[in-house]
């Protein structure tokens, strides 16, 4: 966020940024906003916080304030984003090197250190790498040995390393949180988390058990080697458990040795099955597409498939968890493809439904809106069958309750209208039988080969405007550019481009599902460096000097090399009440007029059309169709969005 930008807001706000006191009431204006925000509309509030510490960090109270948004992004970033805990963590840290005494900025470095560590060594399955991290915990709380709230972040760090290390350690801990939860013996939590790691005890002496059956069934299989099968048990018992790579790098090389021997036999390759299972760990995607997928082919036993569906379902998992946003979506895709196979095939084995369901929640959290309903549907239809299996049930009931938080609606009543939406973009771009539809005439050969555009000739005038709309990766890089050119006057559009940028548009992102929507097709697939020449070309080709976007800053940052254009933010005009007349009466504004929550795109159109099912499509092109649509329902001049000047 620059600098000018950032100041006109504090100046709308009536906040003079050169007095603290003002700058302490903006930040407490800026945490209100950001708890009544839905999770999406959370970003620009806390860029605006970000900004609001850096020029004022220096007052303790600005930075408590800050502080406390950076607990609330790492409570909701676990499990989820690694990389907006890593940020929770790092600033949490700078926050407190300056303000050590201030308990508040010190229970949140604790929380945001605790979150953060705890997510690492879930996903790496690996605690040597972070020591560091984790001793930098323990010093909290050896400084702060009776806040029991920084005693709970320490300790559940305690109970993560107690599950990926030995029974040794296990004991140190075990010792370590006894010893706190009889200074805090009313905490559940503290008495919860003691309980967790007295089970690793008893699991770490169970496997250590069945490290001795294996030696006691090596030596068995030597002498009689028609006990292979009790040979590979007893493999794939510490297998499951082991979490030592060597160890389980031998293991694996000891049963392949078994399969190739013993392979012809049916019982044999199904145990293999489970050996390569309980070695992949869900991480190895070679190992369930091409392995254990031959083998099932070879044998599609019901054991087999079992074990094929468990590992799918494992390997779903680890993708929704893993810090590595690079794997392929199309392999999370496949093997969702693979579950739905083999639930058709055994439809009334119950495992193998219940491995589909974990593996359509995995995919569910990487969908956008209208394909995460489609998902949920699919689910649905699981607990219908099995309404009494409540593993399955818990599953649908939390993803609709994260639906329902996420996007502000119920599932069924988008998949209500995406029928409805597909077959307007279908009139809307594709009625090949229109006069009102052919190409451009300037564009290049290559460039509308694939394309569709609005007529007519280019009016070479300062009466033409452009609305802009883009999606991102989860890297936060641009994937897909829409634009529409309109008159300003009528604000009818007259043109349009859609850009996939590569290689980011296969790269995944929240709403990856949506770039290629219904009959669309995408006016050029480049680099991004390629496809900002044409956009310019393009721009310039109707000689337009003015961009329009909803929550413009966000394009606009995103699209540095369109700074020369001068850019206004539909946002600006159509959150306030004096602008929009579709806003009720007793909607909450503040004393701006500015609507307190829901103005973005879909809430404000349905306030516009009275459409309570509308629902955003967050394709780029699309989107900003929708939202040139929103400028004309507004009814207002272009003139009027000089007060939205970014």
């Amino acid at each position: 966020m620059n600098d000018n930008y950032t100041d006109q807001l504090l100046k709308r706000y009536n906040v003079n940024k050169n007095t603290i006191t003002d700058a302490r009431q903006y930040s407490d204006y800026l945490l209100d906003e950001y708890n009544s925000e839905g999770k999406l509309s959370r970003t620009p509030v806390f860029q605006k916080a970000l900004y609001l510490y850096e020029k004022f960090g220096f007052d303790e109270y600005i930075a408590e304030n800050f502080a406390k948004f950076l607990t609330c992004m790492s409570v909701e970033q676990t499990g989820n984003d690694l990389s907006c805990l890593e940020t929770a963590y790092i600033l949490s840290e700078r926050i407190y090197m300056e303000y050590p005494r201030n308990i508040t900025i010190t229970e949140t470095y604790s929380e945001c250190l605790s979150n953060y560590v705890s997510e690492i060594i879930v996903r790496d399955e690996n605690v040597k790498p972070y020591i560091q991290l984790c001793k930098k915990e323990e010093q909290l709380f050896l400084n702060n040995k009776d806040n029991e709230h920084i005693a709970e972040n320490f300790i559940s760090i305690l109970w993560q390393m107690s599950c990926f290390q030995d029974e040794e350690h296990c004991l140190k801990y075990y010792e370590f949180v006894r010893y706190i939860s009889e200074k805090f013996p009313e905490n559940e939590l503290i008495n919860d988390e003691l309980m967790y790691i007295e089970e690793n005890i008893r699991k770490y002496k169970e496997l250590n058990r069945k490290r001795q059956q294996l030696s006691d069934a090596k030596q068995r299989y030597k002498c009689n080697r028609s006990l292979f099968a009790e040979y590979m048990d007893a493999i794939n018992e510490v297998l499951l458990s082991s979490r030592d790579s060597q160890e389980r790098e031998t293991l694996k090389s000891i049963a392949t040795q078994l399969f190739r021997e013993f392979g012809h036999i049916p019982e044999a390759r199904g145990k293999y099955v489970e050996s390569l299972s309980y070695y992949a760990r869900g991480k190895d995607w070679e190992i369930l597409s091409a392995h254990i997928k031959k083998i099932y082919n070879d044998t599609p036993t019901v054991y087999i498939a079992e074990s094929f569906a468990q590992a799918l379902s494992d390997f779903c998992n680890v993708q929704t968890l893993s810090k590595n946003n690079s794997i392929p979506f199309d392999n999370l895709t496949e093997a969702i493809n693979l579950l739905k196979q083999l639930h058709v095939s055994f439809a009334d084995n119950e495992i193998i439904a219940e491995c589909l369901v974990e593996g359509l929640e995995s995919l569910f959290f990487k969908q956008g809106r209208i394909d995460a309903a489609v998902t949920l549907d699919e689910i649905y239809r699981i607990v219908a069958k099995y309404p009494d299996n409540d593993e399955v049930f818990e599953i649908y009931s939390d993803a609709c309750d994260n639906y329902t938080d996420i996007y502000n609606s119920d599932y069924k009543s988008v998949l209500a209208t995406l029928q409805q939406i597909r077959n307007e973009c279908s009139d809307t771009l594709n009625n090949d039988d229109d006069d009102e539809y052919s190409d451009c005439d300037d564009s290049d050969d290559d460039e509308t080969e694939n394309s569709i555009y609005m007529k007519s000739t280019h009016e070479r005038s300062h009466e033409l405007i452009a609305v802009i709309d883009t999606e991102t990766t989860w890297q936060d890089d641009v994937m897909s550019i829409g634009i529409v050119i309109a008159k300003a006057q009528s604000l009818e559009p007259i043109g349009f481009r859609y850009y996939l940028i590569t290689p980011e548009c296969s790269l995944g992102g929240m709403y990856a599902s949506r770039l290629i929507f219904g009959k669309i097709k995408p006016s050029l697939i480049q680099s991004r460096n390629v496809i900002m020449e044409q956009l310019i070309h393009f721009l310039n080709s109707y000689n337009v000097d003015h961009i329009y976007a909803y929550n413009a800053s966000y394009d606009r940052n995103h699209l540095p090399e369109l700074s020369k254009f001068e850019w206004y933010d539909i946002m600006r005009i159509a959150a306030y009440k004096q602008y929009n007349k579709a806003i009720p009466d007793n909607a909450e504004c503040f004393g701006t007029g500015k609507l307190k929550k829901n103005y973005g795109v879909q809430p404000i159109m349905q306030m516009l059309t009275g459409d309570k099912k509308y629902a955003e499509t967050h394709n780029a092109l699309l989107d900003a169709m929708d939202e040139l649509k929103i400028m004309r329902l507004l009814g207002h001049k272009t003139d009027i969005y000089e007060e939205a000047r970014i």
